[in-house]
């Protein structure tokens, strides 16, 4: 995939609809898989409103198996905007998604999931994921998905 920078694109990704993509679909594609979300992925016409949460960067980065792997793939994802999404505004938001999941009797595996959704859903823009609990926060939420 091509950058995506283009001197248009605030780095927070305010004031334009994006596509997070979550770490679902980057480690997917981390490990060559062909999987439905990375063909929609790398089909897609513009790749300047692909952007990807500090929380998935810093998951991808902490799974990473050496120092020189983490920098490979530091080096990769820092082609999209990182958007920051762990502001007071969002973790107050995804708390409040987190609790009305568990209302619904539904438990969040990956809890910064909710601060990922809270933050997309605060902002208009969408997720790209192959995971449950963006799954549920759409079903729920009102989690947009692409």
């Amino acid at each position: 995939m091509a950058g995506a920078r283009n001197g248009r694109t605030r780095p927070d990704g305010r004031g334009r609809r994006m596509i997070l993509v979550d770490a679902s679909v980057w480690i997917a594609n981390l490990r060559g898989e062909d999987t439905r979300e990375l063909r929609m992925l790398r089909e897609s016409p513009d790749l300047s409103e692909i952007g990807i949460a500090d929380l998935t960067l810093f998951r991808l980065l902490a799974g990473a198996a050496d120092d020189r792997d983490a920098d490979r793939i530091g080096r990769y994802l820092r082609q999209f905007p990182v958007l920051p999404v762990t502001g007071e505004r969002s973790v107050g938001r995804a708390a409040g998604l987190a609790r009305s999941l568990r209302g619904r009797g539904v438990a969040l595996q990956r809890p910064e999931a909710a601060l990922i959704a809270a933050h997309a859903i605060d902002r208009g823009h969408r997720v790209l994921h192959a995971d449950p609990d963006m799954a549920a926060l759409a079903v729920h939420c009102g989690l947009q998905t692409a």
